[in-house]
């Protein structure tokens, strides 16, 4: 079955990788290696079938595309802490939710 929404990691690292505009920063920040962010990335891209950024001989540039799907994430993860995600020292996130959002469907 075709997942409906990208997975978290992926999307983690796209939201730094995008504020950095370079996917060694963001591999420094989130402790893993440039090549499992640009993987990840690359998995990003494919699942929404459009190129997230454009590749240089100097790093990475935001694509227009990237731009905009970039500010949807930034809404999404700021709405997250409106609605009560709060994250501690050690990275970890406590996620608060009605029973009505939290119920399976």
């Amino acid at each position: 079955m075709r997942r409906n929404i990208p997975s978290t990691q992926a999307l983690a690292c796209f939201e730094v990788a995008a504020r950095h505009e370079s996917y060694t920063r963001a591999a420094q920040e989130l402790s893993l290696t440039q090549s499992a962010v640009s993987r990840q990335i690359q998995a990003l891209e494919e699942f929404l079938g459009v190129q997230l950024f454009r590749r240089t001989r100097h790093g990475v540039v935001l694509t227009p595309a990237g731009a905009h799907y970039g500010r949807q994430v930034a809404r999404f993860e700021a709405l997250g802490h409106d609605q009560g995600v709060q994250g501690d020292a050690d990275r970890h996130q406590i996620i608060s939710s009605s029973s009505a959002c939290a119920a399976r469907a």
